[in-house]
Parts: structure tokens; C-alpha cells; sequence
């Protein structure tokens, strides 16, 4: 996951990916509450203490659940024109359709809660 905050020199965004899913487990398992991250605009390094530190959405689950409708769709419209009607295609196509939706809709889902549980959860000092 992604977390940002703003440089302290120059003001301009700074990001930082982490493995860790919230502050205190990042906390925990690297046994220190700051984290020293590089701007990439002014090449100033700081230390940045967790609760400075905001988690975004991830765009790439957005891409990757507009790509599999599509290819769900398309693969269903294929399907439909070169086989007959039947039960059997019925349920072909919605798998097809359904299938990827369920899957990128539970992905989503789980990186939504991912970023509101690390950006809920502050450290005390």
C-alpha cells in the first residue's frame, strides 16, 4: 500500500510503499515509529513519524476491474455468437461476465479496508 505526506523542505508529495497494513504493526515489526523517506523533487531525506503518514487508494485495482468487465463482456458476446442457446451457455456466459466482477469487486473491497484501517488507527506518542 502507498501512504504520502508532504516534504518538509520543499512542500511537494512524498510517498512511501509499505508492506505493513496499519501504523502499530508497522510499528511493531520494525520496532520504530519513524520512517525515512527521500523526496524525489528536492532529494532532501527525512524522518517521517507514522501518524504524518496517510494511505491512498490504489488506482491499479480501478484499472485492472474496468480490464476484466470488458474482457468478461467480450468474452460473453464471442460466446454467444459462435455457440447455440442452451442452459449450458447461459451459464458459461455468466461466468464469464460474473466471475472477474467478483473477483476485482472483493479485491477492491479489500484494499479499501486495508487504507481506512491504516488511516483510522494513530500511534500515541
Amino acid at each position: 500500500m502507498r501512504v504520502h505526506t508532504r516534504c518538509s523542505y520543499c512542500n511537494a508529495g512524498v510517498s512511501h510503499y509499505t508492506i505493513y497494513d496499519t501504523r502499530a504493526e508497522y510499528d511493531m515489526r520494525k520496532g520504530t515509529k519513524y520512517i525515512n523517506i527521500q523526496c524525489k523533487k528536492c532529494l532532501n531525506t527525512d524522518d517521517y513519524h507514522l501518524n504524518d503518514l496517510r494511505a491512498v487508494r490504489s488506482p491499479f485495482f480501478g484499472l485492472i476491474f474496468a480490464v476484466s468487465i470488458i474482457a468478461g463482456l467480450v468474452g460473453t458476446f464471442l460466446l454467444s455468437y459462435y455457440t447455440g442457446s442452451s442452459t449450458y451457455q447461459w451459464t458459461v456466459l455468466g461466468m464469464f461476465a460474473g466471475v472477474p466482477f467478483i473477483a476485482t469487486s472483493i479485491m477492491f473491497r479489500q484494499n479499501i479496508m486495508k487504507v481506512n484501517a491504516f488511516n483510522q488507527n494513530f500511534l500515541s506518542e
